[in-house]
């Protein structure tokens, strides 16, 4: 349930290849669902203490990857392992501290920076909007 509510925010425009609507509805998502996320969160520790747990664990990991892998790659980046590991890697910790720190305003344009180190790795044309 709490997978299936936040994958959702890796695009408002699945499939689009639309790079301003990667991660846009990350803000919002985590503001009306905080305790999902830290639900998350709270999993991926309890995993440590817990080894039966990594199993889904990784599948949560291997779910939102495969999310991002499929939007990269529609907007025509090479999307190899290590790019998505580290995209993914950031994102998780921006959503880890909004939903720690309760500070929306610092996620958007992190988000931003992100998506203007991603463009160039684009083979699609970027709108002049």
């Amino acid at each position: 349930f709490s997978l299936a509510n936040s994958v959702g925010s890796i695009s408002a425009e699945p499939g689009s290849g639309d790079l301003d609507a990667l991660f846009a509805g990350v803000v919002e998502m985590v503001r009306a669902n905080p305790d999902d996320q830290a639900f998350q969160y709270e999993l991926i520790l309890e995993a440590r203490r817990r080894p039966e747990l990594r199993p889904q664990v990784e599948q949560v990991y291997a779910t939102y990857r495969r999310a991002l892998r499929a939007e990269l790659e529609a907007a025509g980046i090479d999307a190899d392992d290590a790019l998505v590991h580290l995209v993914f890697a950031a994102v998780d910790g921006l959503v880890f501290q909004q939903v720690c720190l309760d500070e929306p305003a610092a996620t958007p344009p992190s988000l931003e920076r992100l998506r203007a180190l991603l463009r160039p790795l684009a083979d699609r044309p970027v709108s002049a909007d």
